[in-house]
């Protein structure tokens, strides 16, 4: 096992070698004092993020935005790449290896396309969308769902700084302001925003918690109306049949089955139900279990206040006691 997994990582050490030598080959970055701080900035910021490495290759674009205006295209893919592989997190080799293969890949194509456009706008636009586009698709593809939501905040928050990118490309150009500069301010943007993207999500959360407390308290105001509407002329067993149909309706279980325990006479009284066909429920109340059997089901494991909450496939169950 240990050497398909030492195969694994050196074939990818080739390919990332073989990758890279060739693009360097071909473009010939010039490394110098932005190349340098840029490093240090992707080291920064892939390290921060190195404990949800979800949608890293997004969460880069805080590095590669500024660095697109200050420095040369060609160096910005390596700059990426060595920032990540040497960040300080916890990520197994061969997934850093892959990931950094990846990264390089990504953004060495991404870049080129975006040098191609000769509108900042659209070059921006379409740098941002072919990350975002692989990160989902790459998610997609281990899990086959997307969390919809993390991602519509960040593709907010990193089409904004995509804009920022361009108008600041377009007025003032790279060359008026110095590298540094835009490399200590560009990440105050991103943090603006994305403070922004996360009081947003708190506000949503909020929001979703006050409609679950809206929903709760509906379901207890119909308890409560159950117990007011309860009827001393109707029998024990019709009032507890109501019962039994308002717990589904609150709770949602499907089958309610009501028993009482007659400590008395050692035994089990089926009494009452809901959701259970006629002949189900003669047949379980012909067939009660024995009382031992009921206080072998109160553990206190699954005790919960005055109850007991036996969660499904916790204890088996013989075939004859249940439906």
């Amino acid at each position: 096992m240990a050497t398909k997994e030492n195969l694994r990582i050196a074939a990818l050490i080739i390919v990332l070698v073989v990758c890279v030598a060739i693009s360097f080959f071909l473009l010939k970055p010039e490394i110098d004092s932005t190349f340098i701080i840029g490093i240090i900035y992707a080291w920064a910021v892939s390290s921060l993020f190195s404990t949800k490495p979800e949608t890293f290759l997004s969460k880069l674009l805080l590095v590669a935005l500024p660095l697109l205006l200050v420095a040369k295209c060609d160096s910005v893919s390596y700059v990426l790449l060595l920032g990540y592989m040497f960040h300080i997190g916890k990520t197994p080799i061969r997934r850093r290896l892959m990931c950094s293969l990846i990264l390089f890949l990504t953004y060495t194509l991404a870049i080129w396309l975006h040098s191609l456009i000769g509108n900042e706008y659209l070059a921006f636009a379409a740098l941002y969308a072919i990350i975002m586009g692989i990160d989902v698709l790459a998610t997609f593809s281990k899990t086959h769902e997307t969390d919809w939501k993390n991602y519509s905040q960040l593709a907010s928050m990193f089409f904004l700084l995509s804009i920022f990118a361009a108008v600041v490309k377009k007025t003032l150009r790279a060359n008026v302001v110095d590298g540094v500069v835009f490399l200590a301010l560009f990440p105050v943007s991103a943090i603006s925003i994305y403070g922004f993207a996360k009081l947003n999500e708190r506000i949503s959360l909020l929001t979703i918690e006050n409609g679950r407390i809206r929903n709760f308290r509906k379901k207890l105001a119909r308890v409560i109306e159950f117990v007011n509407n309860t009827s001393k002329q109707s029998s024990l067993e019709e009032n507890l049949s109501n019962l039994a149909a308002t717990i589904s309706e609150v709770t949602g279980y499907r089958y309610i089955l009501i028993n009482l325990l007659n400590r008395d006479e050692g035994k089990i009284v089926r009494i009452a139900h809901h959701g259970l066909e006629t002949e189900e429920f003669e047949r379980l109340k012909n067939t009660p279990p024995p009382a031992s059997y009921i206080f072998e089901l109160m553990q206190e494991r699954f005790k919960v206040s005055n109850s007991y909450f036996i969660p499904e496939n916790a204890i088996q169950l013989p075939v004859e006691y249940v439906s």
